[in-house]
């Protein structure tokens, strides 16, 4: 067992000890001393919500009370998963060209909903791949790192919840430019209904498609940054952890 502080060798000390390196009390390192986040206490609906918000708000406090244990919570994580991929997907499900969801509209009730339903579905599962590819692209990261490979699934599932509000990013974006195009004014609507030629041979692009692709761009950005901080987070803060199952020191 090391010291989940500095990483100094706790063999050989007792409890009541302190790191020689840090002083950090050695009781504080032990496995089962972290208490375990709110879905770790109980999985429902409010304790998920209440772990993406310790998250957000309070990464480091909430990765130190991370509680490893031999069971991954796999519910957690493909709730995130999914949810994240739907925030993405579902604003633009029916809207691009070539999009098999556009079909449905000439259909009649109820099978244009039911075909809009599935192409949805399959749509949402196949871009959650995307963020599970990251997990476990992080996952193998952390364990060349020397951290446990437990300890490296459970940062990397708690760190998933970051997806949603990352997710959530580019479509503030895109709503806040239809909010300027749609209540901006007389003045602000005729400035995003101008047409630009960015280069004598390109087509005309409307101003309005420039300002929903730089918001949405600076949402996938701050997203993405987000994303990378609270896995970073996670993995200083936890790299020495071990599982609560592990053999945690030897005494004299």
């Amino acid at each position: 067992m090391r010291c989940e502080a500095c990483g100094y060798p706790l063999q050989g000390l007792e409890t009541s000890d302190h790191c020689p390196e840090c002083g950090r009390p050695v009781a504080a390192s032990v496995p089962s001393a972290r208490p375990g986040t709110p879905w770790q206490h109980r999985p429902s609906i409010s304790s998920w919500a209440r772990t993406l918000w310790a998250v957000t708000r309070h990464p480091a406090h909430t990765f130190s009370s991370l509680r490893i244990t031999p069971v991954l919570p796999r519910t957690f994580l493909l709730v995130n998963l999914f949810l994240a991929s739907f925030l993405l997907v579902d604003p633009w499900s029916g809207v691009l060209v070539g999009d098999p969801a556009r079909a449905a509209y000439s259909l009649p009730l109820p099978f244009n909903y039911l075909l809009r339903a599935a192409v949805l579905a399959a749509q949402v599962a196949l871009v959650a791949i995307l963020p599970y590819l990251l997990c476990l692209a992080a996952e193998g990261f952390m364990r060349l790192r020397g951290v446990h490979p437990t300890t490296a699934r459970h940062i990397c599932t708690l760190a998933s919840c970051i997806f949603i509000p990352a997710a959530a990013l580019p479509l503030l974006g895109l709503a806040l430019s239809y909010t300027l195009h749609r209540f901006g004014g007389p003045s602000v609507a005729a400035f995003m209904g101008r047409t630009l030629h960015l280069s004598p041979t390109s087509p005309p692009i409307a101003v309005s498609t420039i300002i929903a692709a730089a918001t949405i761009s600076l949402g996938f950005a701050i997203g993405a940054w987000i994303t990378f901080a609270r896995f970073r987070t996670g993995f200083i803060t936890c790299r020495y952890a071990l599982p609560v199952n592990h053999v945690q020191f030897e005494s004299h």
